[in-house]
């Protein structure tokens, strides 16, 4: 993936790696906004690891695990990680 500056970015190469060209508006308008909302709840989850109560093995772990789970089931679909 590019380097990307704003979440509309990433939805921007989301949107053109992913949604097939055939999807109307309204597909489009519910993929858009999970999208969203996955970005945030994700968001969420890393910044919780930010607390001080979590060491920094910990939180590291934590991301792996995340980062795991995340492109098994991206895989599981198909999906090629670019990383």
């Amino acid at each position: 993936m590019n380097r990307v500056d704003d979440i509309h970015g990433l939805w921007l190469e989301f949107e053109k790696q992913i949604i097939d060209d055939g999807a109307g508006p309204e597909q489009r308008r519910d993929m858009k906004s999970s999208f969203y909302a996955g970005f945030l709840s994700c968001l969420d989850a890393v910044v919780s690891l930010g607390d001080d109560s979590i060491s920094e093995e910990q939180a590291s772990k934590a991301l792996d695990t995340l980062y795991a789970e995340a492109q098994k089931h991206f895989m599981a679909y198909g999906g090629e990680v670019s990383h």
